[in-house]
């Protein structure tokens, strides 16, 4: 190789690749040691800003190929392994450039980077005969600008020992760590230690701040001490220099930090070695990023520590979830189980009938039940035991009856039921629990407490359940809110080992945290259940969840664990969400009025009210005053009723209200207990009446009321919404006499509506069941509209003006919302996002590829141009999507498309220039529609989609200076920007540019809307950053397609025809287009 055939000379002449803030002090260093330095960057205002150093030694290079003329060695500094591809790879990038000089110049890359693309690097170099080393530095951007940086090599000796000149210019020490790539190993394990030792130290002195330490002395005294560390000593003196602040942009930002975080994970997890010790802090940085504050030093960590609450945490603390794709293969294994009969129905025993919040098309069946019939193909059917109603003696005797009559009735391979209970801890635990177990007849079960319900925004996480504000999201510990203050089931403990403990005397067996959820797996979940159930004492499994993919890989894990442990019995002590995982109830869109009454139009609207906490109380008062002309108010006077005197005279005065009421013209009537909690009644014999006992009074004389008045001439036609459990329970089984229901679905989240079996008496109709502690303020009111008014909530209105593709996109970015652009087949991709678009009311765009028309001509396209138009609820667009051939544009744009993406990217610029510009004169003037919009891409993403295919080392982000150019030139409508976004599946944690966003959003027209490809996979946080820089469109392709797959799959390994296959595909695909419409529009309401 040329390596060995040239002896290397001096020059005297470094050069330098990147302006940023360590490419700006290793410059400064190299200049000082006497050397001439030669530097580029694509910023120029960081160029410029480097070279004002020291202007007699630092010089600008206008391109990349002057940095590797006469010089002894080149250093390239930039931010990020894309970034580096840029540079060093191409026919213009840094290897091929160097590789033409004899002898080539000594390399070094002094980036942290994987050691995967460490050893990629080495073998190009090799290939080249370019001396290259893998140098990453630590020290920071003080340590650059002071020569003091610390070296990690990795590569040959004899490359080291040719370049220990260079070492010296910048750094106090260097060492070989090894071969190629052991460098960039070496500077990870550093970056753990660094990032966990400023995270602590920052956590740290602001408990001492708190505690009134004096700071100076402590930290000198700690300089000492077994707590010293350098990221100690830097964090009290940027503290001590009043730095640590919120405002103060950090030469060191945490920002920096964000990808060495992922990729010390990913080596640690490639390898099987922990680094939990990273989670803290990379919370810290999602709450950072959530708010804007990935400027700020780790320093001013210490005063988002000392901000922080006690027992309070924000929703933006959460770890990075399990990817989507993950989730649904989890989810489909489980329904192919429950569809294979590998996992039997589930009986699940409801405490109160609030428990269908998470379900549709499952039965439901009153205490005691006739049989269980034509139940074996559900995945669960639910029992009204209504137990949270009744005493603790009563409600023992009738679980453990319910247990003898399901043993004796379902199959004996049926091993497990579950306990259904409240999402806020209320309940008879765990006395229900093992009553139902002794009457199924099961000795040592093994339970699982998953008190999770997300719809309802309650959560648990490090074993502490939170309930969140969905507005703010906050997260107070459950133990601090109004439901641990109830009469009959309070409690002290928000962390569910504490709380096991005060309600059973023992604690929990085993806990399974988020970290082994998220990064470990179903089986590690079945591991710690097998574990469990072979411990000494009776199983009690603690489970924590944050999110419909965290219930998934838990009901997967539970499956696997029933599979081992085939003898056992399992009880899920569980709210609604686990519910839905373990059983596979496919999730199905809102419903709607008509989905509920089809033909039959609703009349009257009752409205029963019989829950007292402060959540009812206060949607009580906006639902009375929204409807105040519309709504007859009856009150119940819950006193006179617990009354043992006055209670007859009560309830025959408010049926007689009711029935007057239902008779009126008002079209909602409203009947509600006295929100005065009653105390003190005393019965006949003067014996004190307790709590649940005077609850039980007040419900049996609402349904007294509205059994004497449902069926009544007045009551013709309508339906009845009872709001909360008990009440909702009394109220189906008491008064209206149902014995088995449907549930339908919900008709916002947590609010189940089912359908009345023929022996009720209003057989047929709908009945909706209204969580005492479910929604927002508004909830009930905004039912109670959907249900009279056919009102999809939550409504988008549209100005007149918004009528071209622009200025849909346009008027997107105002409200602070994106619209959706999701990559289609077939009819059935047309069809969910139509179906998508009507339960949200948001825009959204359907496209396909030019090779669609390889495949079918223009079907696909006369399919999307058909379905959109049918749409009346919001624009539907129809796109014809990375378009590069003239053929496929013309055809496009005669046959309709409202938008094109004209895709240049893969073109010299000028020609791209050229070309593009020639598409939207053609858009404008030939095309059959007269404002098609026409997009272009400038950069190129790395991935595969739709037989694109750019490999990662190729591909190339936006340059914010040419941004402006291009637009002028080619009167472009919209602009695709590539700033680490990938086609396809992310290989890691998504990295994006957030700075080069921004400088492409200031170069930019001000009306130019700015769209980002590569949208599957970008947690919510990510999306919310990028609309806020003034992105107004996403498109999605993975995600869509992969529920598509694998519905198909599912079904037909059920062997199903194929309609109901195309049905089922249809199906799987609403959700995620739904999800994806909705995290696109934050600002929705």
């Amino acid at each position: 190789m040329r390596l060995n055939m040239v002896r290397h000379h001096f020059s005297n002449r470094f050069a330098v690749i990147g302006a940023g803030n360590m490419g700006r002090g290793v410059a400064a260093s190299i200049a000082r040691a006497g050397y001439e330095v030669i530097q580029y960057d694509r910023s120029e205002s960081a160029l410029t800003s480097s070279v004002a150093q020291n202007p007699q030694k630092i010089h600008a290079a206008a391109k990349l190929a002057d940095c590797c003329d006469k010089v002894d060695a080149v250093l390239v500094t930039v931010s990020n392994e894309e970034a580096e591809r840029a540079v060093f790879l191409g026919n213009e990038g840094l290897l091929n450039l160097s590789a033409e000089k004899v002898p080539p110049p000594i390399v070094l890359n002094l980036g942290t980077t994987s050691v995967a693309w460490a050893r990629d690097l080495h073998n190009e170099a090799s290939a080249l005969g370019i001396p290259f080393l893998d140098a990453p530095v630590s020290g920071g951007p003080e340590g650059a600008a002071n020569a003091q940086l610390t070296l990690m090599l990795g590569g040959n000796q004899s490359v080291v020992e040719r370049a220990n000149f260079i070492f010296k210019a910048i750094g106090k020490k260097y060492a070989l760590m090894g071969g190629p790539g052991a460098g960039a190993a070496a500077k990870l394990v550093n970056q753990q230690l660094v990032i966990a030792n400023a995270h602590a130290a920052a956590e740290a002195l602001a408990l001492a701040q708190k505690l009134d330490c004096d700071l100076k002395q402590l930290a000198a005294l700690l300089n000492t001490s077994w707590g010293q560390s350098t990221m100690l000593d830097r964090a009290a003196g940027i503290i001590l220099n009043s730095q640590a602040t919120l405002e103060v942009k950090s030469a060191a930002p945490l920002r920096n930090f964000v990808k060495d975080i992922a990729l010390v994970q990913a080596e640690a997890l490639r390898v099987g070695v922990t680094a939990n010790c990273l989670e803290p802090p990379r919370n810290i940085l999602q709450h950072c990023a959530q708010h804007d504050l990935l400027h700020i030093d780790w320093a001013a960590v210490s005063v988002i520590a000392s901000n922080r609450k006690k027992n309070l945490a924000t929703l933006s603390d959460i770890p990075i979830p399990i990817p989507a794709e993950t989730a649904l293969q989890y989810r489909h294994e489980v329904a192919k189980m429950v569809h294979d009969k590998r996992l039997p129905v589930v009986p699940v025993v409801d405490d109160d009938p609030t428990g269908t919040q998470t379900v549709n098309n499952v039965s439901v069946l009153s205490y005691p039940w006739k049989d269980l019939k034509h139940l074996e193909n559900q995945g669960c059917f639910f029992i009204l035991a209504n137990t949270r109603a009744l005493p603790k003696a009563q409600a023992i005797e009738r679980a453990k009856d319910i247990g003898q009559k399901l043993a004796a009735q379902m199959p004996k391979n049926m091993r497990c039921v579950a306990s259904r209970s409240d999402s806020t801890l209320r309940g008879h635990f765990p006395a229900e629990v093992y009553a139902l177990a002794e009457g199924l007849g099961w000795n040592d079960p093994i339970i699982i407490l998953a008190p999770f319900f997300f719809q309802g925004n309650r959560l648990t996480a490090n074993d502490i359940h939170y309930v969140a504000d969905p507005k703010s999201g906050d997260l107070t510990p459950c133990a601090e809110t109004e439901f641990a203050k109830d009469a009959a089931f309070g409690y002290k403990h928000s962390n569910l080992q504490d709380w096991v403990f005060e309600k059973s005397g023992r604690s929990p067996t085993a806990s399974i945290g988020l970290d082994v959820i998220r990064n470990q797996g179903p089986q590690a979940v079945a591991d710690i259940i097998f574990k469990a159930a072979n411990s000494e004492q009776k199983p009690i499994v603690v489970v924590n969840a944050l999110d419909r993919n965290d219930a998934d890989c838990l009901a997967l894990g539970i499956a696997y664990a029933q599979q081992r442990l085939v003898k056992r019995g399992f009880i899920l002590r569980c709210a609604a969400s686990l519910v839905a995982a373990r059983c596979a109830v496919e999730q199905i869109p809102l419903l709607t009025a008509n989905d509920i009454f089809k033909s039959c139009e609703p009349k009257k609207c009752l409205i029963v009210v019989g829950s007292y906490v402060e959540k009812t109380t206060r949607q009580l008062e906006h639902l009375i005053e929204r409807f105040d002309s519309k709504a007859k108010v009856i009150e119940l006077d819950a006193a006179r009723v617990a009354s043992f005197d006055k209670r007859d005279d009560e309830i025959s005065r408010v049926i007689n209200a009711v029935d007057s009421a239902l008779q009126s013209k008002s079209s909602i009537v409203v009947l509600y207990s006295s929100r005065a909690l009653v105390r003190d009644v005393c019965n006949q014999e003067q014996q004190h009446v307790s709590s649940l006992q005077i609850g039980d009074r007040v419900n049996e004389a609402i349904c007294a009321v509205v059994a004497s008045t449902i069926q009544k001439p007045s009551a013709r036609n309508a339906f009845v919404v009872a709001k909360g459990g008990i009440t909702s329970n009394d109220v189906a089984v008491k008064s209206l006499g149902v014995c088995r229901a449907t549930v339908l679905g919900q008709v916002i989240p947590g609010v189940p509506v089912w359908r009345l079996g023929n022996e009720t008496k209003i057989p047929g109709a709908p009945y909706v069941v209204f969580p005492g502690n479910v929604g927002t303020d508004e909830s009930l009111a905004d039912v109670i509209e959907i249900l009279l008014k056919e009102v999809k909530v939550p409504l988008l209105t549209y100005s007149p003006t918004a009528t071209t593709p622009k200025d849909i996109l346009l008027e997107a970015r105002e409200k602070g919302r994106a619209v959706g652009a999701f990559n289609l087949y077939n009819l059935e991709g047309v069809l969910a996002v139509r179906r998508a678009v009507e339960r949200t009311a948001l825009p959204a765009i359907v496209q396909f590829h030019p090779a669609s028309f390889d495949f079918a001509n223009t079907a696909l396209l006369a399919a999307c141009l058909d379905v959109a138009q049918s749409c009346t609820v919001a624009p539907i667009l129809v796109a014809l999507d990375h378009a590069s051939s003239d053929d496929a544009l013309d055809l496009a744009l005669r046959r309709g498309v409202d938008y094109v993406m004209a895709d240049g990217s893969r073109l010299e610029y000028n020609t791209n220039v050229a070309w593009t510009a020639d598409v939207v004169n053609r858009a404008t003037n030939s095309a059959l529609k007269s404002s098609v919009a026409v997009e272009a891409e400038l950069g190129l993403l790395a991935g595969e989609e739709d037989g694109l295919s750019v490999a990662e080392k190729h591909a190339k982000m936006t340059d914010p200076d040419i941004v402006a150019d291009f637009v002028q030139r080619t009167k472009i409508d919209a602009l695709a920007v590539t700033i680490g976004n990938v086609h396809g599946k992310y290989a890691r944690e998504p990295n994006l540019d957030w700075a080069r966003l921004d400088q492409i959003r200031n170069n930019a027209p001000e009306d130019l809307p700015l769209v980002l490809h590569g949208a599957s996979g970008l947690p919510d946080n990510m999306l919310h950053r990028a609309i806020s820089a003034g992105v107004c469109k996403f498109n999605v392709n993975t995600e869509v397609r992969a529920a598509s797959r694998q519905a198909v799959k599912v079904a037909s390994a059920a062997d199903k025809d194929v309609l109901d296959i195309m049905k089922d595909s249809v199906d799987a695909m609403v959700p995620v287009i739904e999800a994806k419409l909705r995290a696109f529009a934050p600002t929705f309401s």
